[in-house]
């Protein structure tokens, strides 16, 4: 009937539904960004070190519309993930425990780390191998990868990353005092405020440092370094923001 107000679809229980559509949102930005690399009119093939290239694949069609949508995604995305990643940290340290928490993060990032840079990630680079003029022979490839290197680990890098985090976290809870119970939130404002200077205070200094584009590596641990800093702000901000668990941010379910 006019004027009746429809019914809310069924949550299922602790579960924040904007949040996860957030999460899946952004995935697809990353499929979507990885996905047209091979076709930026900046792609070129480093034949010196592969693993440099900017895509394991370059393809001779170009677009520049792709150029826009890589840096816009680049600007924000990858920040956001660890941010969400870190909103139910402390919520999941407060119910398990730092050893019972870790070793289901080991589990649940862990495992899948090593089975994608042991198996998926050298399939994806065998091409850009290939293509920067390496010698033929997938098994050699393998062996020289995960013994001499380079070893890169495309796209999950950063679940191995994360999976840092998770273990810092999980140390200063297992060597510090007790989670306090949460505070009341920041108006929105001063949330802004605080994490606009938080991001320059923390990407700033490494981009001038190290440029834009180094990475810093060990085996398929990898991460750009100008921005260590960047993501380690996020995920705490995140979990801050998560202090207590979902009663501090079941606003993001309405």
């Amino acid at each position: 009937m006019p004027g009746t107000a429809r019914p809310s679809p069924a949550e299922p229980a602790g579960r924040l539904v904007a949040l996860d559509r957030m999460r899946g949102f952004l995935v697809g930005l990353v499929v979507l960004h990885h996905a047209v690399l091979a076709y930026c009119t900046f792609g070129h093939v480093d034949r010196v070190h592969y693993a440099l290239s900017t895509a394991p694949i370059v393809d001779s069609a170009r677009w520049i519309g792709f150029d826009y949508l890589v840096m816009l995604n680049d600007g924000f995305f990858m920040p956001l993930l660890f941010g969400l990643s870190g909103l139910f940290v402390r919520d999941g340290l407060a119910r398990r425990g730092a050893k019972a928490y870790l070793r289901a993060r080991l589990s649940r990032l862990g495992l899948p780390f090593c089975a994608a840079v042991l198996t998926l990630m050298p399939l994806a680079y065998y091409p850009s191998f290939l293509q920067a003029g390496g010698a033929p022979g997938f098994s050699d490839f393998w062996l020289a990868t995960v013994t001499t290197g380079p070893w890169p680990s495309g796209p999950p890098w950063f679940i191995g990353v994360l999976l840092l985090f998770d273990a810092g976290a999980a140390l200063m809870v297992a060597r510090g005092p007790a989670l306090p119970r949460a505070a009341d939130p920041w108006r929105p404002g001063r949330c802004f405020a605080v994490l606009v200077a938080v991001t320059a205070a923390a990407f700033l200094p490494f981009l001038l440092a190290v440029g834009p584009v180094r990475w810093f590596a060990i085996g398929p641990l990898a991460v750009q370094g100008s921005r260590i800093g960047l993501y380690a702000a996020y995920f705490a901000a995140g979990a801050w923001l998560g202090r207590g668990g979902g009663a501090a941010v079941a606003g993001f379910g309405r």
